[in-house]
């Protein structure tokens, strides 16, 4: 079977600028081919942080309620590093005793570890080694 396929110039042009155009469009896209890789890597990090699930219950409701509380804050020898740089040790062999009614200052230069040692006594973080320890004493 012979087929006698005729194609107008007007629509041979059109598949022409069709074409051209796709072309155009890829050798745009594969020089960020590259940057779209990137990114991917980078939304794995982000969605493995978001999915992490943290040693301690924050929303546990188990536990006392206690009425009144003093106490002090105690770190022994903390080292720690952020889960993000484990490699990038931010407090190396730390302690820090805060007694109750006391108010006290953290100083340092930027990159200090200030903000890591509240997060720490925040319990945003939990050590990688040494001790945080809160002692309380009751009352009423």
């Amino acid at each position: 079977m012979k087929y006698n396929i005729l194609i107008h110039l007007s629509n041979q042009i059109l598949i022409w600028l069709n074409f051209y155009w796709i072309g155009r469009g890829i050798g745009q896209a594969i020089p960020s081919m590259g940057a779209f890789a990137k990114a991917k890597v980078a939304a794995a990090k982000i969605f493995r942080i978001i999915d992490h699930k943290p040693a301690i219950d924050r929303n546990s409701e188990s536990g006392i309620a206690l009425e009144a509380v003093t106490g002090l804050v105690e770190l022994n020898s903390v080292d720690f590093a952020y889960p993000s740089r484990p490699d990038v040790r931010i407090l190396n062999n730390f302690s820090l005793n805060v007694p109750a009614g006391k108010t006290i200052a953290l100083v340092g230069s930027s990159g200090s570890g200030k903000s890591t040692v509240v997060s720490l006594i925040e319990r945003f973080y939990d050590p990688n080694s040494g001790k945080l320890c809160y002692i309380f004493i009751l009352g009423k």
